[in-house]
């Protein structure tokens, strides 16, 4: 969604995708990088400028072109959370982080954005050691099979706590499955190659 001179826009999948890419690029960006942030296939110049006019009838004057730039200052749920890190504000920018960004895009330039910042905050709540950060993170559905999580958070909580031990017993067998998992795969594979 987006919120621009009172109105919220409900944008499709793309057009989310582009208005990421243009915040991303705050000096604006070309039709060819655009295509390459918004595609690992090869896009047609002309699918980028269709998309490009078919979003400026959405949202009409944000949208500058030669460069591709939103023509407003921005600010996205994403950036905020980033900014909120780059301050070492960590419990703010968890309890903002409603998940990750765009989860079903496969777009370049999101699918990188949305692992750094993931990486980004999943790294603060660790190094930050607050048993009430990484509770939070592993309650999330990102970080509920977090084996590290889990067993910084067992190692957070007092000793003989039965949360410890329900914590520490979360990560053991996380760690177990992903164990049976990777030693699992490779026999798989092998009966792959070996299919006729």
């Amino acid at each position: 969604m987006l919120e621009a001179h009172g109105q919220v826009y409900r944008l499709s999948p793309r057009h989310s995708e582009i208005v990421v890419a243009l915040a991303l690029a705050a000096c604006g960006t070309t039709g060819d990088r655009l295509a390459v942030d918004l595609s690992e296939q090869e896009l047609h110049p002309s699918t980028v400028r269709v998309e490009m006019t078919r979003l400026r009838a959405v949202l009409a004057a944000l949208l500058g072109s030669r460069p591709y730039a939103l023509l407003r200052p921005v600010r996205s749920d994403f950036g905020t959370v980033r900014d909120l890190l780059a301050e070492g504000r960590v419990a703010e920018a968890l309890a903002l982080y409603t998940g990750p960004l765009l989860p079903c895009s496969q777009a370049p330039a999101v699918v990188e954005h949305r692992r750094a910042l993931e990486q980004q905050l999943r790294g603060a709540v660790l190094a930050s050691g607050d048993p009430v950060l990484l509770r939070h993170w592993v309650d999330a559905a990102w970080g509920a099979e977090d084996v590290p999580a889990w067993q910084a958070l067992a190692d957070r909580l007092p000793g003989g706590s039965p949360q410890r031990a329900a914590a520490a017993a979360r990560a053991r067998a996380l760690d177990a499955e992903l164990s049976a998992t990777s030693q699992a795969t490779p026999v798989a594979a092998v009966l792959q190659r070996h299919r006729f």
